[in-house]
């Protein structure tokens, strides 16, 4: 029960946020939820669709990594977000909506637009395979 209760809850209180800015508009944002589990995920998307009354969270936008890294507890969105920068899913200038969800039934909303971190970590990453590469060539 305590959790259809934060469900409701979260639906709302993202619904509001994204209410509050233009990128339901947008093709450039992503929602980003606390990685809890697929079926967590897909509910509480329905929720916030439900909620504002068309599809925002789409399973094209909202990014799920929970079947490849499981519940990271509160380093999550930083891991899904790490991924989907490192896939080239998410860019430099895009908005994300952090959902946050966890044990406690602690809920909050964080909108961030992203300045060049995505750049820097793609840049990095290809000095990083460039080294391996050098290294194994070396030997």
């Amino acid at each position: 029960k305590i959790n259809q209760i934060a469900n409701g809850r979260t639906a709302g209180h993202e619904g509001r946020m994204v209410n509050k800015t233009q990128w339901e508009n947008s093709e450039n944002h992503h929602y980003i939820m606390h990685q809890t589990g697929t079926r967590a995920i897909r509910t509480t998307r329905k929720s916030i669709n439900d909620w504002v009354g068309k599809e925002v969270c789409s399973e094209k936008n909202t990014i799920v990594n929970v079947t490849e890294r499981g519940n990271g507890a509160s380093t999550a969105h930083f891991v899904a977000l790490w991924d989907h920068i490192r896939n080239g899913a998410i860019k430099s200038n895009e908005n994300i909506l952090f959902a946050v969800q966890s044990s406690g039934i602690n809920l909050g909303a964080a909108l961030y637009t992203l300045d060049d971190l995505p750049m820097r970590v793609m840049n990095w990453s290809r000095m990083e395979e460039h080294e391996k590469t050098k290294k194994a060539v070396q030997r």
